[in-house]
């Protein structure tokens, strides 16, 4: 075989191997392109519907709702927690919020083992406090659930001069604005939830504790802020508890104490 017979076999492999790339390369776009179509038209996704008006506290039948099919993207049905038709754990359980006939059937509609409340985040024996904190001084979105804060306020103790008093230390916070963490569907972990701008954090504390902040901070002039302390901190001695100067005021109540904003 002549050198020019060489090379143009050569050629020939390289243009078949060329041709069979370009034709992968081919496939592959338009399946791409098909799955980028049908995310953006949705799809038929089999959920359940409430045959009825409920109210909370009810029972659930298998009567009072029904399988229908909605067009709707899968990943946007799963993120509103939609419960698919072939689930029927629901059954059984009682409403935690009120249900409209023709609404889809969500997780956050029943109480049961698959999806806990919220509240039972909370240390059992303990209990949560929300606190109103001016949004001007509030730490912005480094402040995240799960993380440590001192509660600082001013006030004047015993006729004495207003003074900067921490009020209590390495408080627990459960939700930042009104969010905690976020369940997401199939409860395989939790999603943080960063909030920049906030007016209120909540906070976990002995009942004990609960009330005697409810009568410090009857006493504090303007408004609390925070420190937020770094999670790596070892917890201080008096750790969820109020400061031991302000122990007068958290025994008595704004009335007997002639205390007052």
């Amino acid at each position: 075989m002549t050198k020019e017979q060489t090379l143009g076999v050569r050629n020939k492999k390289l243009l078949v191997v060329a041709l069979l790339l370009a034709a992968v390369v081919v496939v592959v776009y338009n399946i791409h392109i098909s799955r980028v179509r049908s995310a953006a038209e949705g799809e038929t996704v089999w959920v359940m519907r409430f045959l009825r008006d409920m109210d909370v506290g009810e029972e659930i039948e298998r009567r009072d709702f029904e399988p229908a099919s909605i067009e709707i993207g899968r990943e946007t049905a799963e993120g509103i927690g939609a419960v698919p038709a072939k689930k029927w754990d629901a059954v059984g359980k009682r409403l935690m919020r009120s249900a409209q006939k023709g609404e889809v059937l969500i997780w956050p509609h029943v109480i049961g083992e698959h999806r806990s409340l919220p509240s039972s985040k909370i240390t059992p024996g303990k209990v949560a406090v929300s606190l109103v904190v001016d949004p001007r001084r509030a730490p912005g979105d480094i402040l995240h659930v799960g993380d440590r804060v001192n509660i600082m306020g001013v006030m004047s103790v015993g006729k004495g001069p207003l003074r900067t008093y921490r009020i209590a230390e390495w408080l627990k916070v459960l939700a930042v604005g009104g969010r905690g963490l976020k369940e997401p569907p199939g409860g395989a972990r939790y999603v943080d939830q960063a909030v920049r701008s906030y007016r209120s954090i909540t906070v976990e504390v002995s009942p004990e504790v609960s009330a005697q902040l409810a009568n410090v901070l009857s006493h504090v002039q303007g408004s609390i802020w925070l420190e937020l302390r770094n999670p790596r901190d070892r917890a201080p001695v008096r750790a969820g508890k109020v400061n031991s100067e302000l122990e007068g005021l958290a025994a008595a109540s704004p009335a007997a104490s002639g205390g007052g904003r």
